[in-house]
């Protein structure tokens, strides 16, 4: 839903903090650990007041007001109206990234005009389908199934637009699946991104299933009957530190499981396009542990190839994203079907 040019990474507090700098002379808000603030430290534009050490100045008051009404009045004028407007300053800390508000404009300009499907728009009466879950309207909204956080500002405000109380939440003792008459492969998922194309299970003859990360325990719930006994059993995931992490406490999980879930195969991310580790846009914080061996990860748990890509992605200090995999071609590719 960005249809917006990115303007120096602000976040609202920093920008609100600078018109306080033009409006008053002066911010007592915390604003030092920031790229542009450092950016207009560094080139004299604003300093730490001598007199009053939580206060930020001008370095020259006219060449400031000059700087922030040429570069910076535009965007404030703009967020200002936008979150006063829709009620989304639910304190005078709040806060929020710039990518966030431009989502947040394009979101509120879409359900305006009618472009948004009616379906996606959960309330009172449809909260017990997917689309009213959070990770679904995350992902939607923010291109990010995870950066919807329970209980932040960025959700109250996600709601606020929507005109909805509250989303779904995923429960840690539920699990999600999808089925077909005669398997001929399981998949077990970390994310719940291919569970939500209904079509895969039929097309491709196989059960898919999510653990929700961490949370693989549940699966004795579920690999307990006679359907699974006699079928190679997979495991799809992010491959990023974290992803891959909990792919080896599921190994360690299943080591008394019957004999082909002892097996379970990482499937290896045929055509997933690498993004940076350090991905701001995404939220992504699961970095590489350079300073140890293989980040840490163990050795015998992957083929030749899966190492190799790994050492590249530790290298290069990128990570797949499991939504980002062809499904089709990955199944193919790792004899799955």
């Amino acid at each position: 839903m960005n249809k917006n040019i990115i303007y120096k990474n602000l976040t609202w507090r920093i920008l609100n903090a600078l018109y306080e700098i033009r409006t008053y002379g002066f911010t007592e808000r915390s604003i030092v650990n920031h790229d542009y603030i450092l950016y207009l430290i560094n080139n004299h534009k604003i300093k730490k007041s001598p007199k009053y050490k939580k206060r930020y100045i001008p370095f020259d008051s006219v060449e400031f007001n000059d700087l922030f009404d040429t570069d910076l009045l535009e965007i404030y004028n703009k967020w200002h109206k936008f979150l006063t407007e829709n009620e989304l300053l639910f304190s005078d800390k709040c806060d929020y990234e710039e990518e966030d508000i431009i989502c947040l404009m394009n979101l509120k300009e879409e359900k305006d005009n009618g472009l948004l499907d009616k379906d996606f728009i959960p309330n009172i009466h449809a909260l017990k389908s997917y689309q009213a879950n959070i990770q679904y309207v995350s992902n939607a909204v923010f291109n990010n199934d995870k950066h919807l956080r329970k209980d932040s500002n960025l959700e109250k405000a996600t709601k606020k637009i929507l005109n909805v109380q509250q989303f779904l939440y995923d429960s840690q003792e539920a699990i999600y699946y999808l089925r077909c008459p005669n398997p001929k492969a399981l998949i077990v998922c970390e994310n719940h991104f291919f569970l939500k194309q209904a079509s895969l299970a039929d097309t491709f003859q196989i059960d898919l299933v999510c653990t929700e990360g961490k949370n693989y325990k549940k699966l004795n719930r579920f690999i307990t009957g006679n359907k699974y006994l006699n079928i190679p059993v997979f495991y799809s995931c992010d491959w990023d530190k974290d992803g891959l992490q909990i792919y080896e406490g599921l190994k360690e999980f299943l080591k008394d499981s019957a004999e082909n879930f002892k097996k379970i195969k990482l499937l290896t991310p045929y055509l997933g396009k690498p993004k940076p580790v350090c991905d701001i846009k995404h939220n992504h914080k699961s970095e590489w542990i350079k300073d140890k061996n293989f980040s840490g990860l163990t050795k015998i748990f992957y083929t030749k190839e899966q190492i190799e890509i790994i050492n590249q992605l530790i290298k290069k200090e990128e990570w797949i994203a499991e939504q980002g995999f062809n499904f089709e071609e990955m199944l193919k590719q790792n004899n799955c079907i």
